[in-house]
């Protein structure tokens, strides 16, 4: 009787949480972000922060460990049956839960897989139903519950279990004496089933957790987001991709796709770290050395706005590298806090690209030093590559060469993806694009929201999200707009929690964080210029701010350059055509300029990485072949 007097306690004590009503925070939400920052009630917030910070701990020296260990000494087909087993153990689960909804024709598919690959399957351990066209339907308490319009209560976060909230949490309590699996073993058997069980449904996931926890500045928030949206969609059997005409999402958001062929790449990098005098920490960077007879010089890698060290695109760069025959070092961009944070605090905020630049190369020659030290009797090139902010970063920092302001690095190899020409002009598109939804129609403003956030979460679902979901450019774009002014937010809050400047409403060290980030958010890019970066430059006029910025000021250095090559796309919505033209008269065989894909979208492509191994493999000026256009 124990387990079910445990069961019936959890579900008392969580029924009576859910009554708890607290007064919500006073936040003035910009259109399309309040079902990011605010998805549910928290009143638990610095609770379930806490356990936040628990469970990251715990995947990174527990779960990841042995996941990884798992996925690399376990073959697939095994990992495939027990995966299958163990889905095939939960078949009371869905049974239960699809007759409570009333989905009977559900309910006898879900009776003929467990029959058919229980028999045939050998206990379920391979799928015959997959192979004969049988649908699967993954019902649970949670779902039921949703089904029927129990509302989520507040939201929680649960130790080892993760997101979850007071209707789920009561869910999972009722799942559990469904599970055949339970009933199997007793004691640490049945926690040895449990813990195979979860490697094998959630080995890969437990991966991209990792580094979506590595790479946040607030993991938190987006989990909260995330967990209650996909909760929701599957309740409701959302079904995103459908076809229409009016759906051509901006084809920079098939930058997306880019990661790295094998799986582990990024973790299987170095992390080092190095002290500079006045910071708070030490400054981490990532390492892909190859062995000193093999490595003709160390490759720079600059990332664009906001991208950190672990980053999936940078992890990919890194491996181009790594065959082009570089040792390759990664930071996070100059405006992710994971950068900014373990300098000076004497330095200003981040965001003067010209003066992070000056840092930059402060910080690159002091990581060439570190690592040399580590892995001595490397080659001698230095190459940089760069994209989107990382490759204006590159041509400021070999503008920098030229006047002799670049320490002890000569660049060989420098090569620019998708900077813009005008970063005031690209800093404008993104406010613009961000501010999209308040020019649509206020009766159903919020309705189209919603369902575009339930779109992008369905990216995240393996099984059906085989590729972007149905959208607009312009609902493309806000997407992109709004994870850009994500970036800046992050960088804004970080700096003023190291300065306080009083710039918020509240001290940045609050534990109103929806608050200061409903704040933050709502903060735009002109905005920041005028107030959080001009001040720190007594007399520094904003024209004067804007076309110190712009590529026209380092035009002479970038035409004089033959290490340089340039990689633009015409359609790349931070550019305008005027742009394209002038990179092609100033640079002119050192320009490549693709017809197709938007800001970024077409690195992921096959012919586009050779383009680049083909850039990296080149010796010093040397001019690279003209390859096909790409996409």
């Amino acid at each position: 009787m124990r387990p079910f007097l445990a069961i019936r306690f959890a579900i008392v004590a969580a029924l009576l949480a859910c009554t708890v009503t607290t007064l919500s925070e006073q936040a003035t939400y910009a259109p399309g972000t309040q079902e990011y920052l605010a998805p549910l009630p928290d009143p638990l917030e610095s609770f379930n922060r806490s356990m936040h910070k628990v469970n990251h701990g715990l995947l990174d020296y527990v779960a990841y460990p042995v996941a990884n260990a798992y996925l690399n000494i376990v073959p697939q087909p095994i990992r495939a049956g027990i995966s299958n087993f163990s889905h095939n153990l939960a078949f009371p689960v869905r049974l239960v839960n699809t007759a409570l909804q009333g989905k009977f024709d559900e309910s006898w598919s879900e009776t003929k897989r467990f029959g058919l690959n229980t028999t045939v399957g050998i206990l379920g351990i391979m799928d015959p139903a997959t192979k004969y066209g049988m649908p699967q339907y993954n019902e649970n308490f949670k779902q039921t519950f949703g089904h029927y319009d129990f509302g989520p209560g507040f939201y929680l976060n649960l130790p080892i279990l993760g997101p979850s909230s007071c209707r789920d949490a009561i869910g999972t309590v009722l799942d559990f004496p469904l599970d055949i699996g339970h009933w199997l073993t007793s004691g640490y058997g049945s926690l040895a089933l449990g813990g195979i069980r979860t490697l094998s449904d959630r080995g890969e996931t437990l991966i991209a957790l990792r580094q979506f926890f590595d790479t946040s500045y607030d993991s938190y928030t987006m989990a909260r987001a995330v967990y209650t949206l996909k909760t929701e969609a599957e309740i409701i059997d959302y079904k995103p991709f459908t076809t229409s005409e009016d759906n051509h999402p901006d084809q920079s958001l098939f930058a997306l796709a880019l990661a790295p062929r094998r799986r582990d790449f990024m973790y299987r990098s170095k992390t080092y770290t190095v002290k500079f005098k006045g910071s708070q920490r030490k400054f981490t960077y990532q390492a892909w050395p190859l062995p000193a007879s093999q490595s003709r010089g160390i490759l720079f890698l600059l990332p664009g706005l906001g991208a950190h060290r672990l980053s999936g695109a940078l992890a990919r760069l890194a491996e181009l590298g790594n065959e082009a025959g570089y040792s390759v070092i990664a930071t996070s961009s100059t405006m992710h806090p994971d950068f900014f944070t373990a300098l000076p605090l004497s330095l200003p905020p981040p965001g003067n690209l010209r003066a992070d630049s000056k840092t930059l190369v402060t910080v690159l020659a002091a990581l060439r030093h570190d690592f040399l030290k580590r892995h001595p009797r490397h080659g001698d090139s230095v190459a940089l590559l760069g994209y989107s902010l990382g490759g204006l970063n590159a041509l400021y920092l070999l503008d920098l060469e030229a006047k002799g302001e670049a320490a002890d690095l000569h660049f060989e190899n420098v090569i620019a993806i998708n900077p813009p020409r005008d970063p005031k002009h690209a800093l404008n598109v993104i406010d613009d694009c961000f501010n999209i939804p308040s020019a649509w129609p206020a009766e159903t403003r919020n309705a189209r929201i919603h369902d575009l956030y339930l779109r992008l979460v369905s990216l995240l679902d393996t099984e059906s999200g085989r590729g972007l979901p149905p959208m607009t450019q312009d609902e493309s774009r806000f997407a992109i707009g709004f994870y850009m002014r994500t970036v800046i937010a992050d960088s804004l809050l970080a700096s003023q929690r190291m300065r306080n400047t009083g710039f918020f409403s509240i001290a940045p060290s609050s534990s109103r964080i929806c608050q200061l980030e409903a704040e933050a958010l709502a903060v735009s890019t002109d905005r920041y210029v005028r107030e959080i970066l001009l001040p720190a430059y007594p007399g520094l006029q904003p024209e004067e701010f804007a076309d110190a910025l712009r590529l026209d000021a380092v035009a002479d250095t970038m035409a004089a350059a033959p290490a340089l090559m340039l990689l633009h796309n015409e359609n790349d919505l931070l550019i305008t055509p005027e742009d394209c033209q002038w990179f092609k008269e100033l640079l002119g065989d050192r320009a490549q300029i693709f017809p197709q894909g938007g800001h970024l979208g077409n690195i992921p492509l096959p012919e586009y990485q050779q383009l680049l191994l083909q850039l990296l493999s080149r010796g010093s000026g040397q001019p690279p072949t003209t390859p096909s256009s790409s996409r």
